[in-house]
């Protein structure tokens, strides 16, 4: 009988600190066409990618390149890469943004105005880390995340892997193809 209550106690104790350590998203796929999007955005193989906030606080280009290379592993749908450094597609002018530690103004609705327009990343709890994601065309989130997740220690966090793979896969859903119907389950 003891012994059933120790172990039960174990086990509230353990699923205490996994909720503390779990990663939570709140997600809305808002286009019926999201695929000509990306197909269209992507067709050279990478998107537009533009991230404001640096949590961490180490230099941009290393933020800058962890996480768009967790992106680049984590994404579901064809191959394509993330990159700051591509042009907005001029037909959809499709883009991801991603605002790391967001002001309370920025929304799936805001984040797509233009990261000039958005408020600076604000400093929140130390121990949470948050982000608004979105698919962007023109100024409209098509496709948009929410991720809360505990702070990483550093760029070599297995956390900020977790964090910035939930957010590449909760923009870039399972059922995006590109122009050949491919969806990299179905690719020869």
């Amino acid at each position: 009988m003891l012994r059933s209550i120790a172990l039960s106690a174990v086990c509230v104790l353990l699923a205490a600190a996994c909720s503390t350590e779990s990663i939570t998203v709140r997600s809305s796929l808002n286009a019926r066409n999201v695929t000509v999007y990306y197909s269209e955005a992507a067709k050279d193989g990478v998107i537009r990618t533009e991230i404001v906030g640096n949590p961490l606080n180490v230099p941009d280009a290393e933020w800058i390149e962890r996480i768009t290379g967790v992106f680049n592993t984590a994404h579901f749908g064809p191959e394509f890469e993330f990159s700051t450094d591509a042009v907005v597609d001029r037909i959809t002018y499709a883009r991801i943004v991603v605002q790391f530690q967001p002001p309370a103004t920025t929304t799936a609705r805001t984040i797509c105005g233009g990261i000039d327009t958005l408020e600076p990343s604000v400093a929140t709890d130390a121990g949470r880390l948050e982000a608004v994601a979105a698919l962007c065309v023109q100024d409209n989130a098509l496709d948009w995340a929410v991720v809360t997740g505990p702070m990483p220690a550093s760029l070599e966090d297995a956390r900020l892997v977790q964090f910035a793979s939930a957010i590449a896969q909760n923009i870039v859903r399972p059922n995006v193809r590109d122009h050949n119907g491919c969806n990299n389950s179905n690719c020869s």
